[in-house]
């Protein structure tokens, strides 16, 4: 059965630390892939080819229910946690932070940091907490902007009719980014989009007239 239905809910550097949360997971009901993306090339343009190499992926739609499954899970009280804990050093801007971008922290930090808040009469009600998630997707699903390195070098790779330049304006063109509700949006912005669609028709034809040149002229030397 095909599994291009699944989103990546979740990325690990430890096979360990994916595989019991996918069994959780598992445990109640969720359909759950594990996939190893290890890269060989960083085709994303960001250099990172080493950290989160393991995927968990279940449906977009159960996102949520997974997050609040994963909440609810924990049981944490400030008077248990270890005074050497990292977090208790944290300013209050910089716990508020982790609750902003929630989707970058382990759910034990992110509710830890809720309730050292609390105790510090910060509001961390869940209206509060839904807010914040509105206003992370909304920066998350900005689009990027493409180093205009690549631009010029996806260019001359398709004018020297090499795939490699119509597998650039492809990725470009079609790239896709999910968000942590699981919904997907273009990664790159409509303007590069748009010149990736020409690269990727550019090195077609560069390609195609090329491989007819050495079909028509070649014989003739042979």
């Amino acid at each position: 059965m095909s599994e291009s239905h699944l989103s990546v809910f979740k990325r690990f550097n430890d096979l360990n630390e994916a595989q019991n949360l996918a069994e959780l997971l598992q445990d109640k009901g969720f359909e759950v892939e594990l996939a190893d993306n290890s890269p060989a090339l960083d085709i994303t343009f960001s250099g990172n080819t080493l950290d989160n190499q393991i995927e968990l992926k279940i449906p977009a739609a159960d996102f949520r229910r997974a997050k609040d499954l994963l909440f609810s899970e924990l049981d944490i009280k400030i008077e248990e946690i270890d005074p050497d804990h990292y977090l208790l050093d944290f300013s209050i801007e910089e716990l508020r932070d982790i609750l902003q971008k929630c989707d970058e922290w382990g759910e034990y930090d992110v509710l830890l940091a809720r309730n050292i808040l609390a105790s510090k009469g910060e509001d961390t009600s869940d209206a509060r907490m839904e807010e914040w998630k509105m206003q992370r997707l909304k920066e998350l699903a900005k689009p990027e902007k493409i180093p205009f390195r690549w631009i010029v070098i996806g260019y001359l790779l398709c004018f020297l009719g090499g795939l490699l330049g119509v597998f650039i304006g492809y990725l470009i063109w079609h790239q896709q980014k999910t968000l942590p509700n699981g919904q997907k949006v273009y990664t790159y912005r409509e303007y590069d989009r748009k010149q990736g669609r020409k690269m990727f028709w550019l090195g077609l034809a560069m390609l195609s007239i090329i491989t007819l040149y050495k079909l028509l002229v070649g014989p003739l030397y042979l």
